[in-house]
């Protein structure tokens, strides 16, 4: 299915080239699929967002910081996203939690990640307890990091 606008599709807004870390609240989302999300506390111009409308197959791709939501889905049809962060292996996440990652291509010479074999097949039950693995680590890591961020920035 189509990620249109009116299926609620990401919205960017310009950072006018320079993107920044901004200050952020966490919210709570009980029913919500993603489990966690984030609103901004600066202020922010929203007279112009960009609607990313993809079709089927498509993807974007935007820097880390850059200011970006989903509308609400109108259609009768879930939207589903996938997440993907490719970072160099010097790359390291500053806290208590080791992440799990895997090496798409070099080698790695730093050891910042405990690094996962791609999967055997297709729902392969093994893979997908590895990727609940890496799946509970990211989220227990967000959870810590956007504590340290809200205290920061109080």
């Amino acid at each position: 299915m189509d990620a249109s606008a009116e299926a609620g599709c990401m919205e960017s807004l310009s950072s006018r080239g320079a993107p920044g870390q901004m200050r952020q609240n966490r919210l709570d989302w009980q029913t919500a699929s993603i489990r966690v999300g984030q609103t901004v506390r600066e202020p922010l111009d929203h007279a112009k967002p960009v609607a990313m409308a993809l079709r089927a197959g498509e993807f974007s791709l935007h820097h880390d910081l850059a200011v970006h939501r989903s509308a609400p889905n109108n259609v009768s049809h879930r939207r589903i996203g996938v997440g993907l962060n490719y970072i160099p292996t010097h790359v390291r996440v500053e806290g208590p939690v080791r992440l799990k990652a895997m090496l798409v291509r070099g080698e790695d010479r730093y050891g910042h990640f405990d690094l996962i074999d791609p999967p055997a097949a297709e729902r392969d039950a093994a893979a997908l307890a590895v990727h609940q693995a890496v799946s509970d680590r990211y989220r227990e890591n967000y959870r810590i990091q956007a504590e340290r961020h809200e205290r920061a920035f109080v």
